[in-house]
């Protein structure tokens, strides 16, 4: 997650999105989706989900085009 965080150029509300989602917090849980909609959405979940499927597939085809896997 830290290689991730640190490289250009995901914008600040894709970071946003990864910390709540993948940060443990002070309970020793991550952040669902849902909660995520919520907080940056609106509560509209499809657009959460949407965003999510699209920083998943920046990061894969980041890591592709740089030889990270």
């Amino acid at each position: 997650m830290k290689k991730v965080l640190t490289v250009p150029p995901l914008s600040q509300e894709s970071m946003d999105f990864i910390i709540y989602k993948y940060k443990v917090s002070v309970d020793g849980r991550c952040k669902s989706v849902d909660w995520i909609a919520n907080e940056m959405y609106g509560g509209v979940r499809s657009t959460a989900y949407r965003k999510r499927e699209e920083i998943v597939g920046n990061i894969a085809q980041w890591a592709n085009i740089h030889g990270d896997s």
